[in-house]
């Protein structure tokens, strides 16, 4: 069909879907499930939101969000050093810390972006922005 602005397409497209609160200051409390997911039983979540994306979303918001970043390296080794698990980064001169940084960072992103699903893909990737987790954690 020819439209307004050229060729028209008869199917309707969709990349994600944010669902969370309306007031950006306030935590959503979800009950969610999925089919292969905790044998399909609902669990309770506490979150910022979940972000439901298509495989052609999937690449972009999507990838974004889980995109693993130079700082959040840091932080991590960071915590570890604070925290007496493991002191090896601290004993590296800077150059070679920051090279740990980006081969780390570049390793975690090209896990992610295998997981990413293909653009033609019949199920949704769901990803929970920002999980608030208190007490035991096997109670989420």
């Amino acid at each position: 069909r020819r439209g307004q602005f050229g060729s028209e397409l008869e199917w309707l497209a969709l990349n994600e879907v944010y669902v969370g609160e309306r007031d950006p200051c306030r935590a959503s409390v979800l009950s969610c499930s999925a089919d292969k997911y905790n044998n399909g039983e609902p669990v309770r979540l506490k979150c910022s939101g979940i972000l439901c994306c298509t495989g052609t979303g999937s690449s972009a918001w999507a990838a974004e969000v889980n995109r693993v970043r130079h700082h959040h390296v840091r932080a991590v080794l960071k915590g570890f050093e604070q925290s007496g698990l493991s002191s090896f980064a601290s004993q590296m001169d800077k150059d070679e810390r920051e090279a740990l940084v980006r081969k780390t960072a570049a390793a975690a992103n090209s896990v992610l972006e295998e997981q990413a699903l293909p653009p033609h893909a019949a199920w949704l990737q769901l990803l929970v922005r920002e999980p608030i987790m208190a007490g035991d954690v096997s109670d989420y």
